[in-house]
């Protein structure tokens, strides 16, 4: 009886882990790399706009 309880108990932490923990920090990893890249982007276009503007003087 008392490993049935213990059963149940880890198998609603797996089922936490599984269905909610895991898949936010899936989505928050995408984000962030999503993010950095976009940043690198950004960053390309300014530098190519400076060198633009400072050949262009």
């Amino acid at each position: 009886m008392m490993l049935s309880r213990e059963l149940k108990k880890v198998q609603r932490r797996v089922n936490a882990l599984e269905k909610i923990f895991i898949p936010q920090r899936e989505e928050a990893k995408k984000y962030i790399s999503d993010r950095i890249e976009e940043m690198e982007r950004e960053e390309i276009f300014v530098k190519k706009l400076i060198r633009q503007r400072a050949s262009g003087e």
